[in-house]
């Protein structure tokens, strides 16, 4: 696929590049309104091309990522439109045998790295958990899930007495990635993780990113242990122990709702993810420092 066939926006920005385009080759499973591609040049250069949904995506995108200025994180070349044209970051994907301790704490330092970012306190971009919700709409989800078969009643009136139990009195807002998770990193040239993909970036409660990397990424307990250790190098998990339930839910249950109105194969996972929450001593977290 040559430059002929790319959205509008990206192939706008290609253009802008001082050398012909050699070859775009898509990456991943995306769906045709969000597409992603590694673009070869003739003179040798590789950059990514990303299509987000909206033109407002990819400015929020763009302009929070500015913030991001660890070589861990790629930098944008140009905008268009809602396409992004963005430094290539050769890597490979994560496997289960590169989960060591010094691995996860890496991971967790990489983390929170993105929420100690100092940005302007009227940014705008603010993630949904961040706004006003009430626990009578979070029970009525909840009964949402159920009614559409994926918890039992008991289940629902368990998760209900969960997160009104560990409801936050004030919340800590940052830059947050919101879908840290091997899906979106890989390991670079010198074995340490580096973030490729951020078009999740938000403004967003840090208790509830973390709750989030919790959900799309399921760990042993000593592995996110680790994790937390690196996070805690640069990040502060004070108070994260006694309202984690309630971020669990808030990060798990839009994305339970959705699959389970559109059926899709990834249906088990926040089923699971709220199921954990139930286990005895599901909690990873030490009270902090």
């Amino acid at each position: 696929m040559l430059n002929g066939n790319l959205d509008p926006n990206l192939k706008e920005l290609v253009e802008r590049v001082d050398a012909q385009l050699a070859d775009a080759v898509p990456i991943g499973n995306s769906s045709p309104e969000r597409r992603c591609f590694r673009l070869l040049f003739e003179d040798g250069r590789v950059l990514k091309g990303r299509v987000l949904e909206s033109s407002a995506d990819a400015l929020r995108v763009d302009e929070l990522l500015s913030y991001l200025t660890d070589a861990r994180f790629p930098s944008i070349i140009g905008r268009s439109g809602r396409a992004l044209l963005l430094e290539w970051i050769d890597g490979r994907i994560i496997a289960p045998g590169d989960l060591s301790p010094e691995f996860m704490a890496t991971c967790g330092e990489l983390l929170a790295s993105v929420h100690g970012v100092s940005i302007p306190a009227d940014l705008r971009w603010t993630h949904p958990t961040a706004r006003p919700y009430s626990m009578k709409r979070l029970e009525q989800d909840l009964e949402g899930v159920a009614a559409l078969g994926g918890l039992t009643r008991e289940e629902t009136s368990r998760l209900v007495d969960i997160a009104q139990s560990q409801v936050p009195s004030t919340v800590e807002l940052g830059l947050v990635h919101w879908d840290f998770c091997p899906d979106n990193l890989v390991i670079g040239a010198k074995g340490a993780p580096t973030s490729i993909d951020n078009a999740t970036l938000y403004v967003g409660p840090l208790h509830a990113d973390l709750a989030r990397s919790w959900y799309r990424w399921p760990l042993h307990r000593p592995q996110m242990q680790a994790f937390l250790t690196g996070y805690r190098l640069r990040g502060g998990t004070d108070g994260l122990a006694a309202h984690f339930g309630y971020w669990a839910i808030r990060a798990v249950l839009d994305s339970a709702l959705w699959r389970l109105k559109t059926g899709t194969r990834e249906l088990p996972e926040p089923i699971a993810a709220f199921r954990r929450l139930l286990s005895p001593d599901v909690l990873p977290f030490g009270p902090g420092r």
